[in-house]
């Protein structure tokens, strides 16, 4: 990752340059439905079937973005039984995590699954500037699905979620500067000096620069992600085909903010506003299941 944004390699490929108007090299899918965003990237994993990850260029089937390879959470259907799961998780830094979900059959040709995620945790990179600590969490996500059998050999399948992801997180922070190669005699930068950690750029308010986990920034951090999401799935068997549609959308938006220059200059803020509303249209033809 960098920042708030997923950055995955593949077989040697991966995005070098992360921001809003680039496009990434290995794709993200939900359900054969696509992220096409970074930060999409780090959607939660809830109630998943299975993890697919596909190596290699995978335009032909998947489509665009995906010349490193592609990534594809699939969740769990719904299914005729009622059943249910509750998991907690709780820790150091103020750490809760519950996550679960409930399967009711809706008579013998419907059936509602959902499934949701509440995360909650202090930030454990510790600030010694003016803003608060940096990488908490403030997660919260909620899916739904239905599935119903019109006729033996027609299926719809329905999901909607939402995602909300707020708190400090890490901004855009990615990498701590533990300090400038000077010139021990002259004090001038040089490739060949020594590691000077009194540098300004690592941090405000005197910060130490020999810990990852301890830095200065002056500025508060930002994160704001929302997404939105749903899709349809009408499957048709006939003969030995199987015809499948699956239409879909989602609204993305997302609002970052970082301080910029390492200091307690407060004249260097990188802000990010960025949205994504897609919609997709699919219609497969293939040989039945066995």
């Amino acid at each position: 990752r960098a920042g708030e944004d997923a950055r995955p390699a593949m077989r040697g490929a991966r995005t070098e340059n992360i921001c809003a108007v680039n496009d990434p090299v290995v794709g993200f899918h939900v359900d054969g439905v696509p992220r096409n965003r970074f930060a999409q990237a780090m959607h939660p994993f809830v109630d998943l079937e299975r993890v697919e990850v596909q190596r290699g260029p995978q335009g032909t089937l998947v489509g665009r973005n995906t010349f490193g390879g592609n990534i594809n959470l699939v969740s769990r259907a719904p299914e005729q039984a009622v059943d249910f799961d509750l998991a907690g998780t709780f820790g150091a830094y103020a750490r809760q995590r519950l996550d679960g979900f409930v399967n009711l059959p809706l008579g013998d040709r419907a059936e509602l699954r959902i499934a949701g995620l509440v995360d909650r945790r202090d930030g454990f990179i510790e600030n010694t500037g003016s803003g608060p600590d940096i990488w908490d969490e403030r997660l919260g996500y909620l899916r739904a699905s239905v599935r119903v059998r019109p006729a033996d050999n027609v299926e719809i399948l329905g999901r909607v979620s939402r995602w909300s992801q707020g708190g400090i997180g890490q901004g855009d922070f990615g990498l701590q500067v533990l300090g400038t190669l000077r010139d021990p005699d002259t004090g001038r930068i040089s490739l060949t000096g020594v590691l000077d950690p009194a540098s300004s750029r690592r941090g405000s308010q005197g910060a130490p620069a020999d810990s990852p986990y301890r830095l200065g920034r002056d500025a508060a951090l930002t994160r704001d992600n929302l997404e939105n999401a749903g899709s349809i799935e009408a499957t048709w068997r006939v003969s030995d085909l199987r015809v499948r549609s699956t239409t879909a959308m989602s609204a993305f938006g997302s609002l970052r903010q970082n301080d910029g220059d390492f200091s307690a200059n407060v004249h260097a803020l990188e802000h990010l506003d960025e949205e994504a509303d897609s919609f997709t249209q699919e219609v497969q033809v293939a040989s039945s299941d066995p």
